[in-house]
């Protein structure tokens, strides 16, 4: 197979790469389910002055209070998940290039498995990642928010 024929395939990849580096959407989506539904039940018990009520606000304080650290340390791990997408996003277009100013030349086998994991196994492994990270850091929260409601 020639290099060229993989044009195509490195301009979807580096375009899934800058869309990565801009959308995170698994934080951004439960991130903000969690944090409307911590603040209905805040506003829910508003009025309530009984010890149980109190007591309960008190634990949904507690729990949107760890929710907002929780978002720190995620979003802190999703820049260093980023740098990885740039980086993707960089091979990407150095191969583009290469593609574009060698079309013709040939690859081995080895190669070739190699620019289609580049090309799109690494931002599916990288959004995969994501998606985990967000599950299980945000996993005990939610837990936590069914208990008290």
């Amino acid at each position: 197979m020639i290099l060229g024929a993989f044009a195509s395939l490195l301009q979807l990849g580096f375009g899934i790469g800058i869309g990565l580096s801009l959308f995170k959407t698994p934080l951004t989506i439960r991130a903000a389910k969690i944090g409307l539904h911590i603040d209905a039940q805040l506003s829910a018990l508003h009025g309530v002055h009984t010890e149980v009520g109190k007591d309960q606000r008190g634990r949904l304080a507690s729990l949107k209070l760890e929710f907002s650290d929780t978002e720190v340390t995620l979003n802190k791990i999703y820049h260093v998940l980023f740098i990885f997408v740039l980086i993707g996003v960089i091979a990407k277009l150095l191969l583009l290039i290469s593609a574009s100013v060698w079309p013709g030349a040939r690859l081995n086998d080895k190669e070739m498995v190699l620019l289609l994991f580049v090309s799109v196994g690494y931002y599916l492994t990288l959004g995969a990642l994501m998606e985990l990270l967000t599950r299980f850091w945000l996993s005990p929260i939610q837990r936590k928010l069914k208990t008290l409601i």
